[in-house]
C-alpha cells in the first residue's frame, strides 16, 4: 500500500487557485518532503509568494520539460480555459495520468483537446478541502491503471475524503451535493442567525450559536454509528418544541426543495458542459 512518505512521483499543477494551493498544503502537512517533487505553472506573483513556502517549484509554461516529465498533471484552471491551456500537449504525453478538477467539463472533450490521450481522471472536490475535511468525487478512465488511482487516491484523500464512481454522469449529482452542498448550508445557516436575532440575539450570539451548533452536529453524524434519520428521531422528543419546528419544515416539503436544489445544479453542470462544447467547436 502506497503511502505519502514513499511517494516519489513528480506531480505538476496548472494553475494555482485555491484548489492547488489546497492540495498542495495538504500533501506537504503530510508528508514535508514531497514539495520538491511538486511543480505548479504559475505566472502571478502573488500566487508565486503564496506558494513559496512550501517549497515547490514554479515553471512558466506547461511544456516545460520538468512538467513533461511529471507523472501527474492537474488541470486547474477554469473550465472556459481548459481547452487553451492543453491543446499543446497534443502529443506530448504518454503514460501521465491527467487529472481534471473543472466543474461540467467532459472527458471526451479534454480527451479530444488532448489529441485522442485517454489516462485521464476527473476530480470534484469542495471548499473544505481547503481546511483538509474536503469531499472529493473521482472518476478514471480505463486506461489509468490500479497503481496510478492509488495516487490519486492518496493525493485527495490528503485534503479529505474521497469517494470513487463508476459512472462519470454521477460527477455532476456529486459536483451538487458535496461540491455546492457548503454554500447550502451556509445560505441556511443565515436564516437561523437572522431567526436568532429577530428573536432578541445579538449578531454576535446568533453567529456564535448557529457556527458551533452546524459544527458539533456534523462531528457527531460523522462520529455516530446510527443512522441520519435515527439521529433527528433521538433529538426529536414528542410533543416537544423541536417536533413543533419540525412540523413546520415538514410542512414546507423539505424535501421537496432540497431535490430541486440538487437538480437545479445538476441541469446547470450539464449546460456549462453543453456551453463549452458548443465554444469550443
Amino acid at each position: 500500500m502506497l503511502n505519502l512518505n514513499s511517494f516519489k512521483n513528480k506531480i505538476t499543477f496548472l494553475g494555482a487557485g485555491n484548489m492547488t494551493q489546497a492540495i498542495v498544503s495538504g500533501l506537504v502537512s503530510k508528508a514535508p518532503s514531497i514539495g520538491s517533487q511538486i511543480n505548479v505553472v504559475i505566472k502571478s506573483e502573488y500566487r508565486i509568494e503564496q506558494l513559496s513556502k512550501y517549497q515547490i517549484k514554479t515553471l512558466n509554461n506547461i511544456l516545460d520539460r520538468e512538467a513533461l516529465e511529471s507523472d501527474i498533471l492537474f488541470l486547474s484552471v477554469k473550465p472556459q480555459q481548459v481547452r487553451d491551456a492543453i491543446e499543446s500537449l497534443k502529443g506530448k504525453l504518454s503514460n501521465q495520468v491527467v487529472v481534471s478538477l473543472a466543474v461540467g467539463l467532459a472527458i471526451e472533450e479534454i480527451k479530444e483537446w488532448l489529441g485522442g490521450y485517454s489516462k485521464i481522471v476527473r476530480v470534484m472536490p469542495n471548499t473544505p478541502s481547503m481546511i483538509s475535511k474536503g469531499m472529493s468525487g473521482i472518476f478514471a478512465t480505463d486506461e489509468v491503471n490500479s497503481i496510478q488511482r492509488e495516487w490519486i487516491d492518496m493525493i485527495m484523500s490528503s485534503v479529505g475524503e474521497v469517494l470513487w464512481l463508476d459512472d462519470e454522469d454521477k460527477i455532476d449529482v456529486v459536483a451538487s451535493i458535496s461540491g455546492s452542498g457548503p454554500a447550502y448550508i451556509f445560505r441556511f445557516a443565515e436564516s437561523l442567525v437572522k431567526a436568532a436575532i429577530e428573536n432578541g440575539l445579538t449578531d454576535e450570539q446568533a453567529s456564535k450559536l448557529v457556527i458551533q451548533t452546524i459544527y458539533g452536529s456534523g462531528v457527531f453524524l460523522k462520529s455516530s454509528e446510527d443512522s441520519i434519520q435515527t439521529l433527528r428521531e433521538k433529538v426529536t422528543s414528542k410533543k416537544g418544541s423541536t417536533q413543533e419546528a419540525l412540523k413546520v419544515i415538514n410542512e414546507n416539503n423539505i424535501d421537496k426543495i432540497m431535490l430541486d436544489v440538487v437538480e437545479a445544479a445538476i441541469y446547470r453542470a450539464k449546460e456549462i458542459r453543453n456551453e463549452l462544447s458548443i465554444k469550443d467547436s
